[in-house]
């Protein structure tokens, strides 16, 4: 992603606040899929096609960090919850919105 995709990507993403916490908390996911899948070079459709995948690739990429560790772990966690929003349309809290929005930080 260059510059103006990300500019773009944070409007679009900035454009969903304060609406729904479950959509406002699968784009901010989607967008660092679609980061560290530009970052790290990983196609759609190979052995990295689901979100852990490309988050644990991101982890192996920038290992020695504990805290790279960590985050990828606890956004991994939250994906469970955030991705049910797109497979069931299920509902999420604020304080998953909230952590999504730590996350992309």
């Amino acid at each position: 992603m260059d510059e103006q995709q990300i500019e773009r990507a944070f409007t679009r993403i900035e454009k969903l606040q304060g609406s729904d916490p479950a959509f406002f908390a699968l784009a901010i996911h989607s967008f660092i899929e679609a980061y560290a899948r530009s970052r790290f070079q990983l196609a759609y459709g190979d052995e990295t096609d689901n979100f852990p995948s490309v988050i644990n690739q991101m982890k192996s990429e920038i290992e020695g960090f504990r805290r790279v560790s960590s985050f990828c772990s606890k956004i991994i966690q939250a994906h469970r919850e955030i991705n049910e929003v797109r497979h069931a349309f299920k509902e999420c809290t604020m304080d998953a919105a909230l952590s999504a929005t730590m996350h992309l930080r």
